[in-house]
């Protein structure tokens, strides 16, 4: 079968398309994911903030823990999303068994997609595909990647809840000298502009069991 749009053939010198020229720079740089305020539906199933019908709605007021969102409906088919400045957004929801019992809810990005998290990116929700951007991580070299999960990984330590079990503690202490470890002697962090504080903060659990002062969404 004959494609409709075939690629270009190399050149004269046999060089490949792909390798004719440096790509051209791009107008604007991609976006930092970890900047993006986003909604993770694990945690509204974790809040149990789906209705446990097909009937019923709920609703909350989110301006402050998602900040650009005003407010989000709940049901068991969908979310209903409200920007400030009067756009609405629907995300289609299924449940599916995650193979240990119980149903989970997962989300229909508009590209056709299931995701958990979606991203606010001007005024709409999307999944990470589609937002094109990147982790700040992948800006960095190896070494500014172990310091940037170092100093998440201190941030969560200390907001750790006195209740928290010795065990716990002991491995994210072993973790974190991993970490250290990575870095080289005398490293010293040169703070880049596209690193701000909200991309040190701790993004995820480290496995800790019970209730933590941080909020993962």
């Amino acid at each position: 079968m004959i494609s409709k749009h075939p690629k270009p053939a190399a050149n004269r010198d046999g060089v490949p398309w792909q390798l004719r020229g440096p790509r051209p720079k791009r107008r604007t740089p991609r976006v930092l994911i970890d900047n993006l305020t986003y909604v993770d539906i694990r945690s509204l199933g974790r809040r149990k903030q789906f209705p446990p019908n097909w009937h019923d709605v709920y609703s909350y007021d989110t301006g402050l823990l998602y900040p650009g969102i005003k407010t989000i409906r709940t049901t068991r088919a969908k979310i209903a999303i409200e920007f400030y400045g009067g756009t609405n957004q629907t995300i289609p929801v299924k449940w599916y068994r995650p193979g240990f019992g119980g149903h989970r809810a997962v989300g229909k990005c508009q590209c056709g997609r299931s995701a958990f998290r979606f991203y606010k990116l001007h005024s709409r929700l999307v999944c990470k595909r589609c937002t094109g951007g990147l982790y700040a991580s992948q800006r960095r070299n190896s070494d500014s990647r172990a310091y940037i999960s170092l100093a998440r990984l201190k941030t969560f330590m200390h907001g750790l809840p006195k209740g928290t079990h010795a065990q716990t503690y002991t491995r994210l202490e072993q973790q974190k000298e991993q970490l250290q470890a990575r870095l080289p002697r005398g490293y010293v962090w040169h703070r880049s502009k596209y690193i701000s504080e909200n991309i040190l903060r701790a993004r995820q659990r480290y496995r800790v069991q019970g209730n933590t002062v941080y909020d993962m969404r």
